[in-house]
């Protein structure tokens, strides 16, 4: 568990069934330490308000637009039951849509995020190695160990919380999906992940969804200009 008090700091607690249900290593703490540190350092939690917002707008503008004119194509083709014969209705069944594009897509991001903390641990555990080793510098990469280490405390996590780690989830994904995933960051540069540039085109695209979103709900420019009296 991560949180924050003050600006500059930021604490961590870790139970004692955390670190002491099952014989794990201290590198297996310090990897999932890492994967929650993660979270800290690449503002997922300030990410995922954004792009929620964001997609959820995008989702409703979008559906309330199609509605209208797909109401009106049908009602005049008399194609539509007679329970759907209230506008309203068809509305809510947008509404209803637009719920489920919010979830597939906020979904996808939010295990993207998750991928992304996985391999600050990742990315932790080779710098500290290399470190250790005396062999840091502009070209480390991920080395097999440290992959190791992190796909053990997944599988020591899901183990712990008797998780099966072919469940999926729609925020995490499963566990083993992850794991196979970081078997691929092997031998790649620690500083050129794709998933670092993928995580920085979602927060750039959600940034900008929700500029769109706020000019909508504000009528544009000119509602916004006029709502401030200029």
């Amino acid at each position: 568990f991560f949180s924050s008090r003050r600006r500059h700091t930021r604490y961590g607690t870790v139970t004692g069934v955390q670190t002491c249900a099952l014989p794990i290593s201290t590198s297996h703490v310090e990897a999932v330490m890492a994967h929650e540190l993660g979270h800290v350092k690449r503002k997922h939690m300030v990410g995922l308000l954004i792009s929620a917002v964001a997609t959820l707008g995008l989702a409703e503008a979008a559906w309330s637009q199609a509605m209208e004119p797909l109401y009106a194509f049908l009602s005049e083709r008399d194609w539509l039951p007679e329970s759907w014969e209230q506008p309203r209705w068809f509305m809510l069944a947008g509404t209803a849509l637009a719920l489920v594009t919010w979830g597939l897509i906020f979904g996808w991001i939010s295990r993207r995020f998750e991928r992304q903390a996985d391999t600050f641990a990742v990315q932790h555990l080779a710098m500290s190695r290399a470190r250790s080793q005396g062999m840091i510098d502009h070209n480390t990469v991920v080395d097999a160990a440290s992959v190791q280490t992190m796909v053990d405390a997944l599988g020591h996590v899901a183990a712990l919380n008797c998780i099966d780690i072919h469940k999926r989830s729609w925020r995490h994904g499963s566990i083993a999906w992850r794991q196979r995933y970081l078997t691929t960051l092997i031998g790649q540069r620690v500083d050129q992940l794709p998933i670092d540039e993928i995580a920085w085109r979602i927060n750039v695209l959600s940034i900008l969804g929700l500029v769109v979103v706020i000019l909508l709900e504000t009528g544009g420019i000119c509602g916004i200009l006029s709502r401030c009296g200029m």
